[in-house]
C-alpha cells in the first residue's frame, strides 16, 4: 500500500513570518521569528549583499572579512528587538555585549548569493549574558571618564615625546600593514602615541 500526502506549508509558521515587523536596524533585513512563551529564539536574516560594503572595506591579507563591529551590531540590534518584544527593555537601557566568541569568519564573495542568519537565544533573565544598565548611569560614568580622558589627552599632546598620526598616515601606512580599511571606516581624526 502506498500513501501520498500533499505537502502543506505550516500555516502558523507562514502566518508568523508575514506578521512580524521589519526590523528598524539597518543591518537586520528581516525578522524570521521572535521569542514567545514557547521559548522560540529570535531569528533575523540579512542578505550578505547588504553587508558587502562593510565587509569589503575590511581586508585582512587581501581577503574581505567581516569586521567584529558588524557581528556586534547584528547581535546588539537583534537582542534589543527581542527584549523590546518581550517588554524587558526599558526606554533608558543600553545593552553591553561581552564574552563573544567568533567561531567562523564571514568571507564575502560577489559570486555567491548568501544570507546571514542571526540566531539569538535569551537565557533566564537571572543568568542573562546581557549587562543591562540605564543610560543615565552610563552617562554619569562617561562624564567622569571624559574628564579623565581630557586631562590625559592634554598631557600626551603637550609631551615632546608624543607622536601624532593623522587619518591618512594611520589608515594608509600604519593600519594597512595588517588590515586595509576603506574610507567608510575612517572615523579617527588623529592618534597620539
Amino acid at each position: 500500500m502506498r500513501y501520498w500526502v500533499t505537502f502543506e506549508e505550516n500555516a502558523r509558521c507562514c502566518q508568523l513570518a508575514s506578521t512580524l515587523p521589519k526590523p528598524r536596524f539597518s543591518l537586520l533585513d528581516s525578522c524570521v521569528g521572535l521569542p514567545s512563551a514557547e521559548g522560540v529564539d529570535g531569528v533575523f536574516e540579512t542578505p550578505f549583499s547588504l553587508l558587502a560594503d562593510l565587509v569589503e572595506g575590511h581586508k585582512v591579507s587581501g581577503f574581505a572579512l567581516c569586521p567584529a563591529s558588524v557581528y556586534h551590531e547584528l547581535t546588539a540590534a537583534g537582542a534589543q528587538l527581542m527584549l523590546e518584544h518581550l517588554a524587558r527593555m526599558p526606554a533608558d537601557v543600553v545593552l553591553n555585549l561581552a564574552g563573544i566568541t567568533y567561531s567562523n569568519s564571514l568571507v564575502y564573495s560577489r559570486d555567491v548569493a548568501s544570507m546571514v542568519r542571526t540566531d539569538i537565544t535569551l537565557k533566564h533573565l537571572a543568568r542573562s549574558v546581557f549587562d543591562v544598565r540605564g543610560s543615565s548611569e552610563r552617562a554619569s560614568k562617561l562624564t567622569l571618564a571624559s574628564t579623565m580622558v581630557q586631562r590625559r589627552r592634554q598631557a600626551v599632546l603637550n609631551s615632546r615625546a608624543a607622536e601624532i598620526f593623522y587619518t591618512c598616515t594611520a589608515y594608509d601606512l600604519v593600519f594597512s600593514r595588517i588590515v586595509a580599511y576603506s574610507p567608510i571606516f575612517h572615523s579617527m581624526k588623529s592618534i597620539a602615541i
